[in-house]
């Protein structure tokens, strides 16, 4: 038999996925791509069986960060599930917002490009940037690893540096160069969190 990679037809009404092992997911290649009901169908249809044993807005936090890889899917859900239980959480989750609602409404005029060091100013922006880059190198190998409660250790490090930037830096300053270069600063934090889960989906706990 050849062990060329099959492709597996599904109906929509075969689906129900709730967990995947990576064996089994390595075992056969499902090409969602060539499915009708690849996008709205096969989301909602996650999206209910995942809520059924995980919140709503969490799920959705998650999935919008994609699905391409339901194994790796299921372990950002399961991480960020115990993530948000913690009472410290919603002050995290404020901060990634932040940082998101700025990046949304200014990234937009900003050109594309890279962090300019020479154009940081103030000490808690190098330190943010700094602490930006080591992190992104320790999360690409957890990732690679499937550690996601790992992965989000790391992440939830970046609050002091995010809150402390927040405190004695003005993005919107006068000096366009500068302005930009910080709105693309915080683009690099948004990045680094937003492959797990995009934080804006997150309700706080009443």
């Amino acid at each position: 038999m050849s062990t060329a990679a099959a492709t597996l037809c599904i109906r929509p009404e075969d689906i129900a996925v709730r967990s995947v092992d990576r064996t089994t997911a390595n075992a056969v290649s499902v090409h969602i791509a060539d499915m009708e009901f690849r996008g709205s169908f096969f989301r909602a249809r996650l999206k209910a069986l995942w809520t059924e044993e995980h919140r709503p807005d969490v799920v959705e936090a998650v999935l919008s960060s994609g699905f391409d890889d339901l194994v790796a899917a299921q372990q950002r859900l399961e991480a960020l599930s115990r993530l948000v239980s913690d009472p410290t959480f919603d002050a995290l989750a404020t901060a990634f917002k932040r940082v998101g609602n700025i990046v949304e409404k200014q990234g937009k005029d900003v050109p594309a490009g890279q962090v300019d060091p020479r154009k940081l100013k103030e000490t808690s922006e190098v330190r943010l940037r700094d602490s930006c880059r080591a992190v992104r190198a320790r999360v690409e190998k957890l990732s690679s690893a499937d550690d996601y409660a790992a992965v989000l250790k790391e992440i939830t490090s970046l609050k002091a540096a995010v809150d402390e930037f927040f405190e004695e830096v003005m993005v919107m300053t006068d000096e366009r160069e500068v302005r930009e270069n910080r709105v693309r600063l915080l683009q690099e934090v948004r990045a680094l969190f937003s492959e797990v889960a995009d934080f804006s989906k997150i309700q706080a706990e009443r």
